[in-house]
């Protein structure tokens, strides 16, 4: 199974595996990125994790807790969880892009609930 993440293009090309493994590969991930937008309870570590950035700022800071919980999120689930189909590495990688794109998603829908408040 060629995986975009650990050899990607280039791995592909190298070794002569053809076009075919290539589009095999990126497919394998888009479907595990998307498997990963779409796991209700990542979604919800991540809203917890801002709901709790948000009371413990002062404190805390925002920056620092949210990297740690995003990378915290992206590693404990496929641990936890593992999927023959993908490699653990690769699964950590989609988590770490999986869990930034949810983060800016919940961050804005904050900021938007934060606008209508005042």
């Amino acid at each position: 199974m060629v995986a975009f993440f650990s050899g990607g293009f280039p791995a592909c090309v190298e070794r002569g595996r053809g076009l075919e493994r290539l589009e095999q590969g990126q497919s394998i991930v888009i479907d595990l990125v998307l498997a990963q937008l779409t796991d209700i309870f990542r979604v919800g570590l991540i809203v917890a994790l801002v709901i709790t950035m948000r009371r413990t700022s002062a404190v805390t800071g925002r920056l620092l807790p949210l990297a740690l919980g995003v990378v915290f999120v992206a590693v404990i689930l496929p641990t936890t969880r593992p999927s023959s189909a993908v490699a653990l590495g690769d699964a950590i990688v989609a988590g770490l892009v999986t869990n930034t794109v949810i983060l800016g998603l919940v961050l804005a829908v904050e900021a938007v609930l934060q606008r209508l408040r005042r």
